[in-house]
């Protein structure tokens, strides 16, 4: 990084690019740790001068051998206000924590191909596509999800309290009084800037309007994790395999988390909420010490996210760049310009192992 002179005689203004953080329970600093050294060491060398970002991971933990891998991770801060392309082949939202689901899901379609054929899988049973009852999905952001998460009101900071020191902490969710709800207490937010809004809401951020929702940006991550809690991570074309909701067990985040706001905003204001085969499971939420950014600024200089490119990396994969502003692929010589996690392409493993579900 290129650093500022100092005032004549003077020394320069230094600071973290991230503050120091009290180190969380032991699981999360190994979820942190996990996620940070994958992402280091499997991000190409054309990424590796970025600066300020987010990265959001899925881990999964066999809680029998104690063995924590990740199975795929998103790095990024960008969205399209374009709605997604006819065919699926562009991303729509490229944020760090819908590029990590998405690799969850091309994963667990490879899984399902090997677990209908008999064959022997990380995650899922052979034979019958449903997670191995010693295994557990994680979930892990360096920074609190957009949107209302990041939303600090009608509560105050604090620590939570958990019913069980297992392998993580097990807690107690007790339920909110959502009692502010005209000032958006409980309100989904887009990405993008709101105009003209009658409350408040967190920068780079609007209420969500579902008369305009096809010309709004999509869903902030703080709802999307707050849906996966409700209904799952699977999506339509997963969701014919599998006989019930797959669920992360629990969330880590790293910069500017807070117990309270993270429970409303990630699972809590849905507490609520019932469908046929689905209902809210909340999230064991977890802090954690470890930095993704190591750096410092001098001299006045802050953060910058403006970035455009983005990553997406799902285990047995090569990573892939994507360009923030197309949804695609960033260019390189075989000509294919869809990312490995758009709709597109998921769409197509699914036909891979969908007659295999269909001949039952």
């Amino acid at each position: 990084r290129k650093r500022a002179s100092p005032p004549s005689g003077g020394k320069p203004n230094i600071r973290n690019a991230e503050k120091d953080r009290r180190p969380g329970c032991a699981f999360a600093e190994r979820v942190a740790a996990c996620a940070k050294a994958e992402y280091l060491r499997r991000r190409p060398a054309a990424a590796a001068a970025a600066r300020q970002t987010v990265l959001a991971a899925v881990l999964a933990l066999d809680e029998t051998s104690g063995e924590l891998f990740v199975v795929s991770f998103g790095v990024g801060t960008k969205f399209r206000r374009e709605a997604a392309s006819n065919d699926g082949s562009a991303l729509r939202d490229l944020h760090a924590e819908v590029l990590a689901r998405r690799g969850l899901q091309r994963f667990l379609h490879q899984e399902v191909l090997r677990s209908l054929r008999g064959e022997a899988c990380e995650l899922l049973e052979a034979g019958a596509p449903r997670l191995r009852a010693e295994v557990s999905l994680h979930f892990y952001s360096s920074s609190v999800p957009c949107g209302n998460a990041s939303w600090k009101r009608w509560a105050k900071g604090g620590t939570c309290e958990a019913y069980d020191e297992g392998i993580w902490p097990r807690q107690r969710h007790p339920r909110i009084h959502l009692h502010a709800r005209s000032e958006g207490q409980a309100a989904f937010l887009v990405k993008g800037e709101s105009v003209d809004a009658p409350v408040s809401v967190p920068p780079g951020c609007a209420l969500f309007n579902p008369e305009t929702e096809e010309s709004q940006g999509p869903l902030c991550c703080s709802d999307k994790l707050a849906q996966w809690a409700a209904l799952g991570v699977l999506g339509r074309h997963l969701s014919a395999a599998f006989e019930a909701p797959l669920r992360f067990s629990s969330c880590t985040i790293g910069r500017k988390f807070s117990w309270p706001h993270a429970a409303r905003a990630l699972c809590c204001r849905l507490q609520d909420f019932q469908a046929p085969g689905y209902g809210l499971q909340h999230l064991d939420l977890l802090g954690c010490s470890v930095k993704l950014d190591d750096g410092i600024y001098e001299d006045g200089a802050g953060a910058d996210f403006s970035e455009q490119r983005c990553l997406v990396w799902v285990r047995g994969d090569e990573a892939e760049l994507l360009d923030g502003q197309t949804g695609l692929l960033e260019a390189r010589g075989d000509g294919e310009t869809a990312a490995s996690v758009s709709t597109r392409r998921l769409a197509e493993l699914a036909q891979s192992w969908r007659p295999l579900v269909d001949a039952e």
